[in-house]
C-alpha cells in the first residue's frame, strides 16, 4: 500500500471498543493482541504526521433499552460465522 496517500489535515483513524472486554476474547483471523498492537502502531504514526486519532470507547452497562420482539443477546460466535 506505499501509493495510498492520506491528507492528514482531513483524515481520522477511529479504534473502536479496543477495551478488556472485547479483546480477552478469542479472535480470528487475527489475535485480538496484534488487533491492538497494530492500532496502537496506527495511532502513533497517524499522530506523528499530524492526524487524528481516536480511541472509542462502547459502555457496555448502558445500553437502550429498546422494545424488541426477540433480543439478540450477545453470541458466542461473531454473526458471520452464524451461517
Amino acid at each position: 500500500m506505499e501509493s495510498l496517500k492520506l491528507d492528514a489535515a482531513s483524515t481520522a483513524l477511529i479504534l473502536i471498543d479496543l477495551q478488556h472486554g472485547v479483546v480477552g476474547r478469542e479472535t480470528a483471523p487475527y489475535a485480538a493482541s496484534t488487533v491492538v498492537e497494530k492500532g496502537a502502531a496506527l495511532a502513533k504514526a497517524f499522530r506523528e504526521k499530524g492526524a487524528t486519532a481516536v480511541y472509542v470507547r462502547v459502555d457496555l452497562s448502558d445500553f437502550l433499552d429498546l422494545p424488541v420482539d426477540l433480543p439478540h443477546g450477545l453470541p458466542a460466535k461473531p454473526a458471520g460465522d452464524c451461517l
